[in-house]
């Protein structure tokens, strides 16, 4: 029995032995090889033997009568390749899509629903910023006057009064830590 084995891609895939003349072989064979790929390179491999058919027969007459005659050698033997291509699926690429597409669709009803109620909007900040201050000038520096660190003049008052935040030192501040000023 004479038995014949395939290896593709630097001997990563080999099939397993596939009988070709004698004991369980066809008469007359061919090795069809199912070849997978994947991206740029084989991912699987399948290989069996099988007999011609009849209009493969016809087809490869002398081969055929080659391979039958006992002392004819070396021996031709067809192989039918069939490449099946696997599509790789990159999740990573789908889901940065698909959370491009939400934030897009997101963004796009947040100015959709900013747009419509933008009367509203600017009425609701007019009535939370409005608390009787007058952020036109006078050096609040935008904290307005009740902010420790406004940069309100010497004897500054507010609609409620004087700044319990502000203090007016003509001389120098009092000194700590056991030494008094005179």
């Amino acid at each position: 029995m004479f038995k014949v084995q395939l290896s593709f891609d630097g001997e990563r895939f080999i099939t397993p032995w596939l009988p070709v003349l004698g004991g369980r072989a066809p008469v007359p064979p061919y090795i069809d090889v199912q070849l997978t790929r994947s991206g740029d390179g084989i991912s699987a491999v399948s290989a069996l033997s099988a007999a011609l058919s009849d209009e493969d027969v016809q087809r490869h007459r002398s081969l055929v009568d080659d391979f039958l005659n006992t002392t004819h050698w070396p021996k031709n033997l067809l192989v039918y390749y069939h490449w099946q291509t696997a599509h790789q699926i990159d999740t990573d690429r789908g889901l940065l899509t698909l959370f491009a597409a939400g934030a897009a669709v997101t963004a796009i009803i947040a100015i959709g629903v900013m747009s419509s109620y933008r009367q509203k909007l600017a009425a609701f900040l007019a009535d939370v910023t409005d608390d009787g201050l007058d952020v036109s000038g006078g050096g609040g520096g935008g904290m307005g006057p009740s902010s420790p660190y406004s940069s309100m003049g010497a004897g500054a008052t507010t609609a409620a009064g004087p700044s319990p935040y502000y203090t007016n030192y003509t001389t120098a501040p009092p000194m700590y830590g056991g030494a008094k000023a005179d």
